[in-house]
């Protein structure tokens, strides 16, 4: 599996809810690795399938963090280095009362890859290829060297962007938060907002993640539910990330099990529900991801 777009370091900080006070103290404030697609790429790492994530970081400390966390993980990774800027970098105020997170962002705009800076064997070199829409035009050049390879295609897409569309068209599974789905569909109800995805960029499945309440998914103008999975949450940093990874590792070890049958959609929604509902049990993007002995067989790899 090949990962493509953002990293990050995150600042975490769990705070009870309190918003009448203009200072507090916290429990602490660490550091942490995270980002789009390094955190896909760490999660099906970790399940023992063969990973590389490509992206770009800063020459900083804070690239220096992310990329050693990846290389721990032992995700092959392609880096492209900006020396003269910083790299990603997020402030995430977790709520220890309610478990709802707020997030600070900020991205350098050196840091925008163009198409072509990230050579195409990265993206045809494998079975999927998961990408977000960070830098749209480095995505959907991605995407369509992978569909021209026969490579499997998942998008990452959290808002409405210019050329969104664009990259969709070029996507075999859109994934998006619910909460995304009325801007990409101008305004539609979620089922009705699925569809008009669906029809738009001739993806073949589309699905909302639902948070606690699992995923909704369209599919061939169906509908398909998969309930959440019930978890003691300590933060849902990255939940999103991993729910893709959970898909990919799904659909990678269902196809092989069954070479000849295609997995059913039911099926990979579950195996996305518990990864992404195991990566709640941690602080951060990536603490709690799964390892291999903690999820069925079929979703491990054979590294």
């Amino acid at each position: 599996m090949v990962a493509f777009g953002e990293n990050s370091l995150d600042t975490l900080v769990p705070s009870g809810h309190d918003p009448g006070r203009a200072k507090r103290r916290v429990p602490g404030i660490v550091d942490l690795p995270g980002g789009q697609a390094a955190t896909a790429a760490v999660a099906c790492a970790r399940l023992l399938w063969r990973t590389r994530y490509a992206g770009v970081f800063g020459e900083d400390f804070a690239g220096g963090v992310v990329r050693a966390a990846l290389v721990r993980d032992h995700v092959d990774v392609f880096a492209v280095t900006r020396a003269a800027a910083p790299t990603r970098r997020a402030v995430v105020l977790v709520d220890e009362v309610s478990d709802e997170r707020s997030v600070l962002e900020y991205r350098d705009p050196q840091l925008r890859l163009a198409p072509g800076e990230v050579p195409d064997v990265v993206f045809t070199d494998t079975r999927i290829l998961i990408v977000d829409a960070v830098d749209v035009q480095a995505s959907i050049a991605a995407a369509k060297a992978a569909r021209a390879a026969g490579v499997r295609t998942i998008v990452d897409v959290d808002h409405a962007g210019p050329s969104v569309f664009d990259l969709l068209r070029h996507i075999d599974v859109v994934i998006v938060p619910e909460e995304a789905v009325e801007s990409l569909a101008g305004g539609a109800s979620l089922g009705a907002g699925l569809a008009t995805i669906g029809r738009e960029s001739d993806a073949a499945v589309v699905v909302a993640t639902l948070g606690p309440e699992g995923a909704l998914a369209w599919c061939a103008g169906q509908e398909v539910t998969a309930p959440g999975r019930v978890v003691d949450v300590v933060d849902t940093t990255g939940a999103g990330d991993a729910f893709r990874a959970g898909f990919a590792a799904g659909w990678l070890g269902r196809s092989s099990a069954s070479p000849n049958v295609s997995p059913e959609l039911e099926d990979l929604l579950a195996d996305a529900n518990l990864v992404a509902s195991l990566n709640c049990r941690r602080l951060g993007a990536q603490t709690g991801l799964p390892m291999a002995a903690e999820v069925p067989t079929h979703l491990r790899g054979g590294v």
